[in-house]
């Protein structure tokens, strides 16, 4: 007996996913607007650039081993972000064992197929993380995991990303820590991200004589154009002393769950919409097994401490959103796969 197994129902959704996605992709390029191509145009415009500027120029060179460069016909960024989604479905079915023939399934398929043709159907940073990400979910089955997603995180924080070394930092603290007690769980993870971000805002200040939220705002004065101030995260506070940094930090975390700067655009919507169902799968999956471990657990603490790290330095929702789904597209497959490992050792030690 197994607690789930690839049906040909699957299989063909595999199949057919690869016609899809290309048309979707190729649809979506023709009707998106142009700020969803910045990164996109950014990266183009670097690629064979000798000096290593900033995170674009890096991006172009890793589309550039993949035989891209500034000229590259853009059917071929649809080409290849499809085979990456294809790589993404033959995850789910065969190392995760997903049964996409479940309704409730293919639902959440669906809305991840949904979502990732608009940010990651083109060369741009977000597809980077997804690809590093799906590399590391590839692992997910082996016992190894965890020092392997260190790796495979570690070496794209260093080559793209530097801030992402907070979100491992954090991970790494919260694993050691429900590693001596899972007692109170979601209680000590709110203390801890409270604590790790008062600490970082007195650091920052001391090595840069400047405030972390400042950081966030001098991001929005280069917006791309006037229509993404419409997702923009204001700071409530003129961050004049530390006090006020810190609390504009818990403002921009709060802001993460609960629009409480409005709803300013199609994509903050979708990103609540997106927020919300994770959420409600996380709570529903916790009541029906009374807990998470293993490497379930591990990917829900590097989300958790992910999200603490957005509130850090998210310039705007848009940006918010982008980013987290390149790191959660996994997530509720992973949840599904833990609720039917726990139902299969249930059914098992009944007989």
């Amino acid at each position: 007996m197994k607690t789930a197994t690839y049906s040909k129902g699957s299989l063909l959704i595999a199949i057919l996913s690869i016609p899809l996605s290309f048309f979707y992709f190729l649809l979506l390029r023709y009707v998106l607007p142009a700020n969803f191509f910045f990164d996109n145009s950014t990266i183009r415009k670097t690629m064979h650039v000798s000096a290593k500027l900033n995170d674009y120029t890096h991006a172009g060179d890793f589309y550039e081993f993949f035989g891209f460069n500034g000229n590259t016909p853009f059917i071929y960024e649809i080409i290849f972000s499809t085979i990456i989604f294809f790589i993404f479905t033959v995850f789910l079915i065969f190392i995760l064992k997903i049964d996409l023939n479940n309704v409730f399934y293919l639902a959440f398929y669906c809305l991840s197929f949904i979502f990732f043709g608009p940010f990651f159907s083109m060369i741009s940073k977000d597809l980077i993380v997804f690809v590093f990400m799906l590399a590391t979910f590839l692992f997910f089955q082996n016992r190894f995991y965890v020092p392997i997603f260190f790796i495979i995180t570690g070496i794209y924080t260093i080559e793209f990303r530097k801030y992402w070394a907070l979100t491992l930092c954090l991970t790494f603290i919260l694993v050691f820590v429900m590693k001596i007690s899972k007692k109170y769980f979601f209680r000590k993870i709110m203390l801890i991200q409270i604590f790790y971000l008062i600490a970082i805002s007195f650091v920052y200040k001391l090595m840069t004589h400047s405030f972390i939220s400042h950081t966030r705002m001098s991001v929005n004065q280069f917006r791309l154009d006037g229509n993404n101030a419409r997702t923009m995260t204001q700071n409530p506070f003129v961050a004049t002393n530390i006090v006020k940094d810190i609390l504009n930090t818990i403002y921009n975390f709060i802001n993460l769950f609960v629009p409480i700067d409005g709803l300013g655009s199609v994509n903050e919507i979708a990103y609540y919409i997106w927020l919300y169902a994770m959420l409600y799968l996380i709570w529903k999956v916790y009541k029906t097994t009374g807990n998470y471990r293993g490497h379930t657990l591990f990917y829900l603490l590097f989300l958790i401490s992910f999200v603490f790290t957005q509130s850090l330095f998210e310039p705007d929702m848009g940006s918010a959103f982008r980013h987290q789904l390149a790191v959660s597209l996994f997530l509720p497959f992973i949840l599904i796969k833990y609720h039917n490992d726990h139902l299969y050792l249930q059914a098992k030690e009944g007989h």
